[in-house]
């Protein structure tokens, strides 16, 4: 082979022998062209290229080239556009139209033997420009019927195959560039007969293409719940363990498989043949498939009808349908089959035409589809995401996890779960509220620390416990607190109490008996003496009180934060015009203020009062009162 190629090389410039075959050297080369010269190798074959490099032809309608043989190791034509031409053996010096020798001119122009190299040694049309048949194996008919080519005047039948680089000359005009004859290839062959050939029927040949498809769209929703109910709020004075879900559900909205193809029916004889061609279906069954013919092509009209296939070759397309509830497997090989009916004289024949094998290919998603898996992230409070395990899913699945929380008056917790690829999400929260914090005990402020910072924060401490106290506590001297302050001491005017609180003075000196240090002194200690009643209600008070001041001079002894603003749960005995007027969550502010302005009744007469009040304030002062949200 590679003697023989050598061999086809020289025919620029010296005579050799190819196959026995004698060929005269070429003439000097035509200066002045455009396209460059053929890398690859062209060969001579059959239809059905089989042959590799035949030399020896019965009939012109025999001749075919190829771009090389069917070897992956050959060096193929190099991926491009050619035309080609069949040469006198002796004496031609120029592949183009018009030359000497040149024995293609004479049954059509250079634009129809026009050709495209795949560079796997087959070649395929150029559109709207090759006229020679291209057979179902890729190789092109060296001549056009009823004449194909000029007889050779070599004696010994032997013609000379060119093909070239095919530059048109512009983009209107499809004529061919002049080439170099050195910049072609060639090779040789012989014709043992140099007349038309015999107009004797052949049988057509067929082949058929599959194309399978499977579409699909995928739809993903998700759900988001906490302790099974949206939105609640829980109040209670310990850690509360939350249980949590995150649910996602995937609906598919179509899965559909289609079959495609084409029918290529060649006649290869010079004269027309009738057949007619039907669409078998799929093998083995589906049941529901339906395959039909499209009726685009030119070889069957709708409803295929029987028609004439002229010299060449012809395709119809075909498309195949399935039933969505029994669809093809993605396992099984199947094949499409049509038959294609023929007369060449000698009564219909059947000719059988498969496939390739093929399998069903896994799912090609829409455009508007969602993945097949996805990942979920969970949010929680505002924080990094809580790890899903596994945080991916195929299918409807469902995470359930616990979170235990805690905090001081009331925390909404807010928590979303997100489809990563699609930015789905879905929210849920619970509110918490749990005691209230920041206050410190009667014991705490009667202490050398709770005095200590009652002197160094004076004028914040009196400004507070003074905006609690109504304007009915004015008497005579000052602001003062209920007589039974005085009569406890055995103090009876308001000259010689040192139980009176005398607001005006409240940050004067040590000596003055309004000093505030002193008088939650004498109120705590009355409060302790008596242990219930009036007595511990104004001692709370006192220090609930004093909890709500702001203290920005302190040690690090410590300091109330108790907040005035702070909601708490009233019990029902202190609510409205029954109680003390408050709401059934209402601030810590108003309970002092509600308290103060309402003693003088509710100190005399309610024993409930008095109680709810005991309980509630000194449960405000240990932190241990339960908040809510107003």
């Amino acid at each position: 082979m590679n003697r023989k190629r050598k061999a086809l090389g020289a025919l620029i410039a010296t005579a050799a022998t190819v196959g026995g075959l004698s060929i005269v050297a070429l003439t000097p080369a035509v200066a002045d062209v455009v396209p460059g010269k053929v890398s690859g190798a062209i060969m001579t074959t059959d239809v059905n290229s089989a042959a590799v490099n035949k030399n020896q032809y019965t009939d012109k309608a025999d001749v075919y080239l190829s771009g090389g043989p069917n070897n992956p190791n050959a060096h193929f034509l190099e991926v491009g556009d050619y035309f080609l031409a069949i040469l006198v053996p002796s004496g031609q010096s120029n592949p183009n139209d018009g030359g000497d020798g040149n024995l293609s001119d004479d049954v059509d122009s250079a634009v129809g033997r026009t050709f495209h190299s795949n560079g796997d040694g087959t070649v395929s049309a150029l559109t709207g420009l090759t006229t020679h048949v291209i057979s179902a194996a890729g190789v092109i008919q060296a001549g056009l019927p009823p004449n194909y080519f000029a007889d050779t005047s070599n004696p010994g039948g032997v013609y000379i195959a060119a093909v070239c680089q095919y530059v048109p000359m512009s983009s209107s005009d499809p004529t061919p560039m002049t080439v170099r004859p050195q910049d072609c290839k060639y090779d040789a062959f012989k014709v043992n007969s140099t007349t038309p050939p015999q107009t004797e029927q052949g049988a057509p040949t067929a082949e058929k293409t599959a194309v399978p498809t499977h579409d699909r769209k995928v739809e993903w929703s998700i759900t988001k719940t906490v302790d099974g109910v949206h939105s609640e709020t829980f109040t209670q004075l310990g850690a509360r363990t939350l249980h949590y879900s995150v649910s996602v559900d995937k609906t598919v909205d179509y899965d559909t498989f289609g079959l495609t193809g084409t029918i290529t029916v060649f006649n290869g004889n010079v004269d027309p043949m009738t057949v007619d061609v039907t669409e078998d279906g799929l093998a083995p069954t589906v049941t529901g498939s339906s395959c039909d013919l499209d009726g685009s092509g030119s070889l069957i009209v709708p409803g295929e009808d029987t028609t004439t296939l002229d010299p060449g070759s012809n395709s119809v397309d075909y498309t195949c349908t399935f039933d969505s509830s029994t669809p093809p497997d993605l396992v099984t090989f199947y094949t499409n089959t049509a038959t294609v009916t023929y007369d060449i004289g000698n009564g219909p024949q059947d000719l059988p035409v498969a496939s390739d094998p093929f399998n069903f290919p896994a799912a090609t998603l829409s455009s508007d589809s969602a993945p097949e898996t996805i990942n979920v992230t969970d949010a929680f409070d505002g924080g990094s995401d809580i790890a899903l395990s596994p945080p991916t899913a195929s299918d409807d699945y469902t995470w359930t996890y616990t979170r235990s929380v805690f905090n001081t008056y009331c925390h909404q917790y807010d928590n979303t779960a997100t489809i990563t690829e699609t930015s789905q999400t879905d929210s849920d929260h619970v509110t918490f509220c749990g005691p209230n914090s920041g206050g410190l005990t009667m014991g705490w402020w009667q202490n050398k620390n709770g005095q200590s910072l009652l002197k160094a924060n004076l004028a914040n401490a009196c400004s507070t416990f003074n905006g609690y106290l109504p304007a009915v506590f004015t008497h005579g001297f000052g602001t003062y607190l209920p007589d039974a302050y005085s009569s406890y001491f055995g103090k009876t005017t308001v000259a010689q109490s040192a139980y009176y609180y005398n607001s005006a003075n409240c940050g004067g000196p040590t000596n003055v008996k309004s000093y505030l240090p002193t008088f939650d002194m004498n109120v705590f200690t009355a409060a302790n003496a008596s242990g219930t009643g009036t007595w511990m209600v104004e001692g709370q008070w006192v220090a609930a009180a004093l909890n709500t001041a702001s203290y920005p001079n302190f040690t690090s002894a410590g300091r109330p934060t108790l907040t005035a603003t702070g909601n708490i749960v009233i019990p029902a005995s202190l609510q409205g015009a029954g109680g003390i007027g408050l709401n059934a969550c209402d601030s810590i502010g108003n309970l002092l203020t509600a308290t103060a302005a309402s003693y003088p009744s509710y100190a005399a007469n309610k024993t409930a009062i008095t109680s709810a009040l005991i309980t509630l304030l000194t449960k405000i002062n240990q932190n241990q009162a339960l908040t809510c949200s107003p």
